[in-house]
């Protein structure tokens, strides 16, 4: 009688000295999938904020049609600040700002487009242990046709 008892002792002891084992391995695991995630979102949000941007950017009209990159430069950089500064900021994602916004009226190549370039603060929420990174910028590109252009 006295044998069968130790054998469920021993056995109930080494299945919790494994769960602790497992729990060393899978707790950080866990922890890195949620920063994992809220990294794929807050670069899922600065693509869309850059593609938003840029397609505010495009839908600026010229203020004087025959030859005015400067003057639609101006515009289209004002419009995308806009975009970009009307982002909402969350626990997650903060900072927005523009880094480049080009405006190309090229009709006689071909080439109406805007490039616009942002960047997007993620703030982990869990921070990497031994580690100084508790946040990563992210930089999105996005490049739309101007529309409503008219042929010389």
């Amino acid at each position: 009688m006295l044998s069968v008892r130790r054998k469920c002792l021993r056995r109930s002891g080494s299945s919790l000295i494994e769960t602790a084992a497992g729990l060393f391995v899978l707790v950080p695991v866990v922890l890195f999938l949620f920063d994992l995630v809220s990294m794929i979102l807050v670069q899922t949000a600065n693509d869309a904020l850059a593609k938003h941007a840029a397609r505010a950017a495009a839908e600026t009209p010229d203020p004087n049609p025959p030859a005015s990159t400067p003057a639609a430069q101006i515009q289209a950089t004002n419009t995308a600040t806009q975009i970009v500064n009307s982002f909402p900021p969350s626990r997650l994602a903060s900072n927005p700002s523009l880094l480049v916004c080009t405006y190309t009226d090229d009709r006689v190549n071909g080439i109406s487009q805007v490039y616009v370039r942002t960047r997007l603060s993620c703030t982990l929420p869990i921070p990497i242990p031994f580690s100084s990174l508790s946040a990563i910028d992210f930089v999105a590109e996005a490049t739309e046709p101007i529309v409503a252009v008219l042929p010389p």
